[in-house]
């Protein structure tokens, strides 16, 4: 089960200082950040599964020179990828319209602590991504220790000890930034799961964001799934005239595919907050 905390991703979290919880920052920065609309789509090829990731952030003059976020994951990813720029304006089209309103590198291989490890970082295009692995019970010092000790924050405990189980991981993926807004680049994340979820409980009380998330089945549930916060959008079939060329490859020996497309505004509000949530979004594989 993939548990946000994407690249927000798509992707995101950095320095020590931060405003907007998991969004991070260097602490020299003296502007305001702000995430718009966290854009997910997710998938199982019938192995592993896949999730594709984009946000938005904004501030009042200039973002910061590098910005990072960090999420949980159910297991070590076996690949990332950069997408197709539009990939997501591409996947709304499907739907009708809608009528409501200098990069720091922190040390490589093991931690010297046994139950994190700390796996190398890779580069994919403009992202950098680091994997720390839980590997025992009481990981969640060690792992509160190097979040700060990287220039991260901290995560309060209630909201971390639900991924700290042994397997779990987290990734702490970094995007360099220019100018003041920017839609950060779709980021593929292959990884074992049985779930296809998305961590949002996994987010600092005082931030907020707007969510799209869609799921790709080859089996239709027997009742459409409900999702607290979350609001049914609409569903479509596979249509191979339609459908971005990116969905297209992955049926090529598919007989049926469906997408479903949930949304929701201001989440983790005062109105919709995420402390209220028992589980994150998720469907299983069929």
């Amino acid at each position: 089960m993939l548990y946000p905390h994407l690249i927000s991703a798509f992707i995101m979290i950095f320095f020590a200082k931060s405003s907007f919880a998991c969004l991070h920052y260097a602490q020299t920065y003296k502007d305001s950040v702000k995430e718009g609309t966290q854009s997910v789509f997710l998938y199982h090829d019938g192995t592993n599964a896949h999730v594709i990731l984009q946000t938005e952030v904004k501030a009042g003059k200039k973002l910061p020179r590098v910005l990072a976020w960090v999420l949980p994951f159910p297991s070590v990813p076996s690949r990332y990828q950069e997408r197709e720029e539009h990939f997501f304006e591409q996947l709304q089209q499907l739907f009708p319209p809608d009528r409501s309103g200098g990069l720091s590198r922190s040390p490589k291989g093991k931690s010297m602590d046994r139950t994190i490890k700390v796996h190398d970082m890779q580069r994919v295009g403009n992202y950098q991504i680091e994997p720390i692995e839980i590997l025992a019970e009481g990981a969640g010092e060690p792992f509160q220790a190097w979040l700060k000790r990287n220039g991260f924050q901290g995560m309060p405990d209630e909201l971390q000890k639900i991924y700290l189980r042994k397997g779990d991981v987290f990734l702490a993926i970094k995007a360099s930034l220019d100018g003041p807004e920017a839609r950060l680049k779709p980021l593929q994340v292959t990884y074992r799961a049985s779930q296809l979820s998305y961590p949002i409980r996994f987010t600092h009380h005082e931030r907020s964001f707007d969510l799209e998330i869609y799921w790709l089945l080859h089996k239709m549930p027997k009742t459409l799934p409900v999702f607290p916060y979350l609001e049914l959008r609409g569903l479509v079939s596979f249509d191979k005239g339609r459908w971005p060329t990116l969905l297209q490859n992955l049926f090529i020996d598919k007989h049926q595919a469906f997408i479903l497309r949930y949304r929701g505004r201001n989440l983790n509000s005062a109105e919709f907050p995420f402390a209220r949530l028992n589980d994150d979004p998720s469907i299983g594989v069929n």
